[in-house]
């Protein structure tokens, strides 16, 4: 219950800022020439944050010349997905090829667009820094519309990532919310994580047991094979409090 509140609360405060916003800058906004507009075409980012690969004792690594890579694929079957992982360290699309930069890239968008969410703009007046009460034309909603849109969109970033050798496939494409900016009006609210799509995986486990021999000796008895686990993989992000 307490959840539904706060959730509310956060869509109420958005739209009440938004709306006094506009109230603020519609004179800014009539005399836009040029809004920007949505680039949805893959583009680098230097400040993502690295995400840690899940760490493991070195005993407990297999070796790789061990690794069968057909058997393993054979046993994850199915599961396998190309779009989301590589057996060998993947190589950037053709586009990217000349420029080692651009490892990190686009390819979804999420944030206010005109079947949803921008109808309610259609027909609406607005107060200028005179006071005086303006009713926005088409082309202008248009240019209002536009610039909405390419404010308030979040971003989701994909980075191959190295899982290490104890995972297979042990290069994973995950995805970040890009947050170089808010994504609210007035700012304040930020890009998060609201949608996930899981993928199977194998993980390298070990099971130990210990006992003693007829000397009280302790004897270690190591088996070690490969489970499947669910790796989470972030698909959408929406502007939240």
């Amino acid at each position: 219950m307490f959840n539904n509140l706060v959730s509310m609360w956060c869509q109420w405060l958005y739209f009440a800022l938004l709306l006094s916003s506009l109230q603020l800058s519609v004179g800014k906004a009539l005399s836009i020439n040029a809004i920007p507009t949505l680039d949805l075409r893959p583009v680098p980012s230097d400040d993502l944050d690295d995400i840690k690969a899940p760490s493991f004792q070195a005993d407990s690594l297999p070796l790789a010349q061990t690794i069968d890579h057909p058997a393993l694929r054979k046993k994850l079957g199915k599961y396998y997905d190309p779009q989301y992982m590589s057996i060998g360290k993947p190589r950037l699309p053709h586009y990217l090829a000349n420029n080692t930069n651009l490892s990190q890239y686009v390819v979804k968008v999420t944030g206010l667009d005109e079947k949803t969410v921008l109808p309610q703009f259609k027909d609406f007046k607005l107060m200028g820094y005179d006071g005086k009460i303006y009713k926005i034309g088409r082309d202008s909603r248009k240019k209002v519309k536009r610039w909405l849109s390419s404010t308030t969109f979040c971003r989701v970033q994909y980075k191959w990532i190295d899982l290490s050798s104890a995972i297979w496939p042990r290069y994973i494409l995950q995805g970040s919310c890009i947050n170089d900016r808010s994504c609210s009006i007035p700012p304040g609210m930020t890009c998060r994580g609201t949608e996930y799509k899981y993928k199977r995986l194998l993980t390298y486990t070990c099971l130990i047991k210990r006992s003693h021999d007829k000397n009280g000796k302790t004897i270690v008895h190591k088996r070690c094979t490969w489970r499947k686990f669910k790796f989470p993989i972030l698909t959408r992000c929406e502007c939240k409090c």
